[in-house]
């Protein structure tokens, strides 16, 4: 219940925080889903309900971050012609993930004797993702401070 509060909550201030014209929503994603990878891996943590009701949160409000920024980006960086394709690209993808992550979470977990790791590993998983965005925002800007060149917001009207 916690993680889909906070869910819903972050998913509407997401997308009030990306109307404003000095935020840009590549770095809004990528918060969102250095949150979610960071909660993930915290998740292996807790053995009280308080802090994991706390970890629950975070990730809700990473997951809300990262689903409505990363959406907004789809968008406004394909054609409109192709954003029927797009979406179901990006949904395709994610479901391949989500289809085989419980089963592989729960092989590692029958292996390690625990789910810490497959917590761990999925949250690493998600830290990537942020990772790997920052390098494509440093090659698309060519290494320059003040913004990347791959999200505009003429795009956006």
């Amino acid at each position: 219940m916690i993680y889909g509060l906070t869910s819903f909550a972050f998913r509407i201030t997401t997308g009030r925080l990306c109307d404003i014209k000095r935020v840009n929503p590549i770095y809004v994603f990528q918060v969102g889903m250095l949150t979610s990878g960071v909660a993930v891996m915290l998740f292996g943590v807790p053995s009280t309900y308080a802090p994991l009701a706390v970890i629950s949160a975070l990730y809700g409000i990473g997951d809300g971050t990262s689903l409505t920024s990363g959406n907004l980006l789809l968008l406004t960086t394909v054609e409109p012609k192709k954003r029927a394709s797009a979406f179901g690209l990006a949904n395709m993808l994610i479901s391949v993930s989500i289809a085989t992550g419980a089963p592989l979470s729960g092989f590692i977990a029958d292996q390690a004797g625990s789910y810490v790791l497959a917590f761990y590993i999925t949250g690493f998983n998600g830290c990537s993702i942020y990772v790997f965005s920052i390098y494509l925002i440093m090659y698309k800007t060519g290494n320059k401070p003040g913004g990347s060149k791959t999200y505009t917001r003429e795009r956006r009207k």
